[in-house]
């Protein structure tokens, strides 16, 4: 070990991001030179570029920039303190613009005729990557249809034009022929007339949008190779899905270049049509993906700046502060390989490239708006930041996984060690999202954790937020959501979604079955209290408020309030339409900024590592952390240590199926991995139902060893008439080491049990050995007993040896 800390949980405060005074200030002009001292705002002293003025700030000093453009990508070397942060922002009120865009020109007429005209353009950042502004305006990517078919446009007005022109395109074939698309956008055109374009659509279950490039061409039908990597346009489940009811789009081939305001670039050209015709003047195009790059640093402090056409990346910072920035077209991609991944070989997640990507712990972004991303507006990872205030308007346009504030889709399993969550998100508008706005930790943690249960996760506050138009693309979800995902596993705190107002989503998959919601918590989704959120749904949007699938854990509701066919605003709203008839504030509010909440509102007690030297550690050694009253009620705590072994605790071998065979503490048993069911038993996903008085499930050969002493049930119940799971090994009618009662744990709501929840049982000393273990499942009614997922021994009486790699304490 190099070195270790540790502490408490406990409150997360706002620390020090006042800047000091008396430190050294610089100053950036665009009529400055690098080769100047920088200490005069005036262009004969100041410096010419942001980062040469970056590269000279210390703790306490601060950077001001003159009015202008800047074009550059700005990396911090250097780090501020908690009582001297490095600050870079506007000299005065000075407007500021930093761009990821150069400037386009030697334009010359190239097709008289369709008034296309040309210029060299050097670079690319790849197919359906480059992006292209004329006077400040977003221009649009050639792309076939031009306009929408009837009832396949976006559902709402006024958005950018980066939004789809979908067509009815089908895939007629999933399985024969995955990759062919019929339409009549096709017909009446050579062959391969489309070869080499962009494929955007979405098919059948459309939980994302699928891309690709056109292999071959002909008329009525084109074949699309080099897709994404999880091409689900093929039928999942037999029900809801019988017919494509596809839409796609071709973008980035010449032949698609015949609308004013398109462009095309091919072979080192820009190709343009301009909107009156004229020639083309005051174009840029995108050439760098990020403005600011403070990966890796603390106490940083960017205020009142407009970036466009950029991105930022804080990967492992720290009390960093991004404060009253304005951000614009930050990403832009219309093809993807799979979440967040735009190119081969390169995590474009953690690059910035698909959504500002804040890691770390601690970090700052108030009173911003964030406008115009093709992926995420914020994808977070680490612990409590905070996001506040903010507008975050136009996100995943091109439609996945990434939402306007995303956290941990795909890369948790990089994060299962470290301590993540707490995050504080409040006072935010959301609107227009292609899917989501928030989903809670993770796409499938619970299933890929060590112990089946939710990873470890620091609760959020997700409050005082305004969303709506959500789901204006995909399928099958809602504007919060999760799916096998954490809310909260740490000092016995949920996720906190309360004072919300959301309105108006347009999931077409729940209007066609009657059924999710514009709050949707997918299978498996835990640990969130959800309570005086106010809901409706305008006529023609989806009209339902809450829904949670199944084998939702430990997940609380109340005093919601949902109201269908509303025809009112936001700025029409009675008192009597809240909650309990109490309005409370939402949304952000630029010019009066509301109170920043402390978030978790939880005592700490911090114990230095100085006062208690833990370096070199061997195997079998100890520390001390002091004495500490628990009778003050500590829950939790939280070690923070550095290693010189690259991996730790990265050995997933006793995580494979089926997990009851393994010798593990807690040795899990899943309903989807069993060994036999009672007759009648039906499975659906990782959980079981239908399961009758005296119906049983078996695993084979579970190795129990000296014996556990406690027994959990995950399961769902709707009926408050008893229950109760017995533990029986070798036979339904064997030896009987255990029994777990089973209480209500959700109303009846006419389908699957949605709202499940945890018991616990002693088990017997003399369960030991290898056994085949029968659950068997009693009630005292003719209604099914319950349904369950999976179930867990705990607390192993004896010693189980350390797997590869494993560290413990």
């Amino acid at each position: 070990m190099q070195s270790t800390r540790q502490w408490v949980v406990g409150i997360a405060a706002l620390v020090g991001l006042l800047a000091t005074t008396g430190a050294t200030e610089y100053f950036v002009s665009p009529a400055g030179d690098d080769a100047h001292d920088g200490l005069a705002a005036e262009p004969a002293r100041a410096l010419r570029t942001i980062q040469a003025g970056v590269d000279r700030l210390q703790p306490g000093d601060t950077l001001r920039l003159r009015a202008g453009v800047y074009r550059e990508q700005v990396v911090f070397s250097k780090s501020g303190t908690t009582a001297a942060p490095i600050v870079v922002r506007p000299y005065g009120e000075e407007e500021i613009l930093v761009t990821g865009c150069e400037p386009v020109s030697g334009w010359t007429l190239h097709d008289r005729d369709k008034g296309i005209w040309r210029a060299p353009m050097a670079w690319t950042l790849g197919k359906g990557r480059n992006q292209v502004f004329a006077g400040g305006e977003v221009r649009i990517e050639a792309r076939h249809p031009n306009v929408p078919d009837k009832d396949l446009g976006m559902y709402v007005s006024d958005l950018s034009p980066l939004w789809p022109t979908f067509g009815k395109f089908a895939l007629d074939s999933p399985k024969e022929y995955p990759g062919r698309f019929v339409s009549k956008h096709l017909e009446g055109v050579p062959e391969d007339y489309w070869q080499g374009a962009c494929y955007y659509g979405i098919h059948y279950q459309g939980w994302a949008a699928q891309t690709g490039i056109v292999e071959s061409s002909k008329p009525g039908e084109i074949t699309v190779g080099d897709r994404t990597k999880t091409w689900w346009f093929g039928t999942s489940y037999s029900v809801g899905h019988k017919d494509d009811l596809g839409r796609g789009m071709l973008v980035g081939h010449m032949n698609a270049l015949d609308q004013p305001g398109e462009w095309h670039w091919q072979d080192g050209y820009l190709y343009l049509m301009t909107k009156d015709g004229a020639k083309p003047s005051g174009v840029e195009a995108k050439r760098r993906q990020l403005a600011f790059d403070l990966s890796g640093r603390e106490h940083i402090q960017i205020r009142d700046l407009s970036i466009t056409g950029a991105s930022l990346r804080l990967q492992d910072s720290a009390h960093c502060l991004v404060d009253r920035c304005q951000m614009t077209y930050i990403t832009h991609y219309r093809r993807h390989y799979n979440i967040g991944q735009i190119e081969e070989g390169k995590d474009t997640i953690k690059s910035g490239e698909t959504g500002i990507f804040v890691g770390g712990h601690d970090n700052v972004f108030t009173n911003c708006s964030v406008r115009f991303s093709a992926g995420a507006g914020f994808y977070v990872r680490g612990y409590h930041h905070t996001i506040h205030n903010c507008l975050i308007d136009e996100i995943s346009y091109t439609s996945h996984y990434l939402n306007a504030i995303t956290d941990a889709v795909s890369d948790f399993n990089d994060y299962e060690n470290f301590l993540v969550g707490g995050h504080v998100i409040t006072y935010n508008t959301m609107r227009n999202a292609g899917r989501h706005f928030f989903n809670f930790y993770g796409n499938g943690t619970s299933t890929a954790s060590r112990d089946r249960r939710p990873m470890d996760y620091m609760a959020t506050l997700f409050a005082h937020n305004h969303l709506y138009n959500g789901m204006l693309q995909t399928l099958d979800a809602g504007f919060l959501t999760g799916y096998y995902s954490s809310g909260g596993t740490l000092d016995k705190l949920n996720s906190q979604v309360v004072y919300n107002v959301m309105h108006d989503s347009y999931d077409l998959a729940g209007m066609r079955w009657g059924v999710l919601g514009i709050v949707y918590l997918d299978a498996g989704s835990c640990d969130v209290d959800l309570h005086h959120n106010l809901l409706w749904a305008a006529p023609g949007s989806h009209q339902r408020g809450l829904w949670y699938n199944t084998m939702c854990v430990d997940v609380n509701e109340h005093h919601n309030t949902f109201h269908p066919g509303f025809e009112r605003t936001s700025a029409e709203l009675d008192a009597a339409d809240f909650p309990e008839g109490k309005p409370f504030r939402f949304g952000h509010d630029f010019a009066q900024s509301p109170p920043l909440p402390v978030w978790p509102q939880l005592a700490r007690r911090r114990i230095e590592g100085a006062e208690h030297p833990a370096k070199g550690l061997q195997d079998g050694d100890w520390l001390s952390l002091g004495e500490i009253d628990f009778a003050k009620g500590w829950q939790s705590v939280v070690m923070r240590f550095a290693s010189g072994e690259k991996a730790m605790n990265s050995d997933r071998s006793a995580r494979a199926r089926p997990r009851h065979t393994k010798v593990t503490d807690p040795l899990v048993m899943e309903v989807s991995k069993n060994d036999g069911l009672a007759p009648g038993i039906r499975r659906q996903w990782s959980f079981m139902y239908n399961v009758a008085d005296g119906a049983w499930i078996r695993f084979n050969q579970v190795p129990l060893g000296e014996g556990y002493r406690r027994f959990r049930v995950v399961y769902g119940n709707d009926q408050p008439v008893a229950r109760r799971a017995e533990i029986r090994l070798d036979a339904a009618d064997g030896p009987l080491v255990g029994t777990v009662d089973l209480p209500q744990t959700d109303r009846s709501r006419g389908g699957r049990i949605q709202i499940y929840a945890e018991a616990t049982g002693t088990v017997s000393a003399e369960a030991t050995g290898t056994h085949d273990v029968f659950l068997v499942f009693h009630s005292v009614d003719v209604k099914p007993v319950a349904e369950f997922e999976y179930f867990r021994f705990e607390q192993y009486r004896g010693r189980i040896s350390l797997q590869k790699n494993e560290v413990k304490l």
